[in-house]
């Protein structure tokens, strides 16, 4: 697969966005795609071997991992930004998730490319719409207990319904936290806070972070984590997990709009 990464700066929001794209895939290519899980590491370190990732997306993340953060630190000491935000659509938010955790633990521990003289705090996010599941559940905890993260679907959309879970149990998982969007008149989900913009509905599906910090991250170095039993990590049945995708509008939900965007291919 090919992907594409573009990392810039916005002077008005004060943030360096890094921007991942991947080609669109097909329900078909989605239901004949098997997903090989590697062991998630960071910089050749091992954070936990239960953390699993699909493979192909992380190797093509971490062949360029050097780049992104050489172009990182180039921007923070130059311009002086300390916000970076992570994004990406479809596979592309799979990309963004990636490598926003591993540039998050790298930042937690200190780790920085030689000659930065930069020792401040950076304020890291990552955004994802439409995203697929990425990684097992261990890795959707890791996502959900360290990175400040805001997961986009549509209600509708296919693309986040893969790999698919089977009798109610899966190999991957999402993390938090969703954000869905979705018409105005729908019934679901009751439970969550919903607000309107641009015409249409918006939920928040997910629950409340926790603190990052360097402890949370020796927790899973340390292998004090928790171990769920038949939670979904960041699966809420109410939001786009439990929505049908049998209809043909699933394939034009996959492209948007998210909150007045509407994504293309590479």
């Amino acid at each position: 697969m090919v992907m594409k990464c573009n990392v810039f700066e916005t002077i008005s929001l004060g943030t360096i966005f890094v921007h991942f794209k991947a080609p669109i895939l097909s329900k078909t290519d989605w239901h004949n795609r098997k997903s090989e899980l590697e062991q998630f590491s960071v910089a050749g370190m091992t954070t936990n071997a239960l953390v699993l990732v699909d493979k192909e997306w992380f190797y093509e993340v971490s062949m360029m991992m050097d780049a992104i953060l050489s172009r990182i630190y180039y921007i923070i000491e130059k311009k002086g930004f300390t916000k970076i935000s992570f994004c990406g659509h479809g596979v592309g938010g799979a990309y963004a998730a990636i490598a926003g955790l591993s540039f998050t633990i790298l930042d937690l521990i200190g780790l920085r490319p030689l000659g930065i003289k930069f020792k401040g705090t950076l304020d890291i996010s990552i955004y994802t719409f439409g995203q697929p599941r990425t990684g097992n559940i261990m890795f959707a905890k890791m996502m959900n207990d360290l990175v400040k993260v805001t997961r986009v679907t549509r209600q509708n959309d296919y693309v986040p319904h893969f790999l698919p879970i089977e009798n109610g149990r899966s190999i991957m998982q999402h993390h938090e936290r969703e954000v869905m969007i979705g018409p105005i008149d729908c019934d679901c989900p009751e439970d969550e806070e919903m607000f309107v913009t641009d015409g249409e509905a918006v939920w928040d599906c997910g629950r409340p972070q926790k603190s990052f910090n360097l402890e949370r991250m020796n927790d899973f170095r340390r292998e004090k984590f928790w171990i769920p039993g038949d939670d979904l990590a960041g699966e809420n049945k109410e939001c786009n997990s439990g929505q049908s995708i049998a209809g043909e509008n699933s394939i034009q939900e996959h492209y948007g709009p998210y909150f007045g965007v509407t994504m293309g291919d590479c």
